[in-house]
């Protein structure tokens, strides 16, 4: 991954989670609202990571 690939992934995982702390500031104070937006951030995420490449820590100590 070139730098600017990086970093406009990083920025896109950097809004993500942005938006979503904020879903998860309302969410604390209005339960009622973004009742699964963690959890629906988390897939979204992961799905992310695996369409970048991104391997998990299990990957890696294999490769290490």
């Amino acid at each position: 991954m070139d730098y600017q690939t990086h970093a406009k992934f990083s920025l896109q995982m950097a809004y993500l989670f942005a938006v979503g702390s904020l879903k998860a500031v309302v969410h604390a104070i209005l339960p009622d609202f973004y009742v699964s937006s963690t959890s629906d951030l988390v897939k979204e995420v992961q799905q992310h990571l695996q369409d970048a490449g991104c391997r998990n820590e299990d990957e890696n100590e294999k490769i290490d």
